[in-house]
């Protein structure tokens, strides 16, 4: 969510994507078989797997060779799975893989698609922001600049991956309604 803060020209996309989607269905009559897979499969699910790529614990998870292991011949290798190393695999793989990996998407899209049907998620200048264009007599569109560099360091620096991906400073925003609630 704190990236399509940042990038409101994507949230404005996966939004145009749920309304195609969900056409104004309510959220009790979604379906794990047709909205959800749906969503996954498309414009949403491509902005939740890019997010995981960027923020992904799971090379953080320490893991230990128990036994001998063959190494791939690189001329074999068609595709990034086929190396089996620095692959995008967010949930793991084989016996060891994350238990909520059927079920971890889908809470993800029905929980981006509950908020981004009926709202928008804005950055709010911080207080150190505004106080520095106070300083210097800089205008609101200063300030939106400054407050949007200053998110994007948020999400570089700040972000910490152990076994959950999280901010370790605040990153204000507020949810405005894009809809008649």
């Amino acid at each position: 969510m704190s990236l399509l803060t940042v990038r409101q020209d994507i949230q404005s996309e996966v939004q145009a994507h749920l309304d195609t989607q969900l056409a104004d269905k309510p959220a009790g009559d979604w379906t794990v078989n047709e909205e959800f897979t749906s969503l996954y499969a498309g414009y949403t699910g491509s902005v939740l797997k890019e997010a995981m790529r960027l923020y992904n614990v799971i090379e953080f998870i320490p893991r230990r060779c128990t036994a001998d292991t063959p190494v791939t011949d690189l001329a074999s290798i068609t595709k990034p799975s086929d190396a089996g190393v620095r692959t995008y695999l967010p949930f793991g793989l084989g016996r060891r893989a994350c238990l909520g990996k059927s079920l971890g998407p889908i809470m993800m899209v029905g929980d981006l698609a509950a908020v981004f049907i009926k709202y928008s998620v804005e950055l709010v200048a911080p207080l150190l922001v505004r106080r520095e264009a106070g300083k210097i007599g800089a205008g609101e569109e200063w300030i939106k600049d400054r407050t949007y560099d200053w998110a994007l360091r948020m999400l570089m620096d700040e972000v910490e991956c152990n076994l959950l991906t999280e901010l370790r400073k605040e990153l204000p925003v507020r949810l405005v309604p894009c809809k008649p609630l």
